[in-house]
């Protein structure tokens, strides 16, 4: 199984990334992987983008973040001396 986390749907870098992995589907399955995406986006922002580009993995809408927290892909970052909480990497 391979998680990739994004933080939001339909923004450059991560319709870049998911792009992808959807160009590299059938590699990943010729290898017996499954891919599954996440973010805290809403239900209806993940079809939406999972529909607009024709994803052919699922995309798990995690809102309350356990599943991003849970992973460790959610804490404190700094960003031009400005502290915030937001993704703090990718964990594939």
């Amino acid at each position: 199984m391979v998680v990739f986390f994004y933080p939001k749907a339909n923004t450059p870098g991560c319709t870049a990334e998911a792009c992808d992995l959807r160009d590299n589907f059938e590699r990943f399955r010729a290898n017996n992987y499954e891919l599954l995406g996440v973010s805290a986006d809403a239900p209806k922002a993940q079809l939406k983008f999972k529909e607009k580009y024709n994803f052919p993995f699922p995309l798990l809408a995690d809102e309350d973040k356990s599943v991003i927290q849970a992973f460790g892909v959610w804490g404190p970052k700094s960003l031009w001396g400005e502290n915030m909480m937001a993704f703090t990497g990718l964990l594939l």
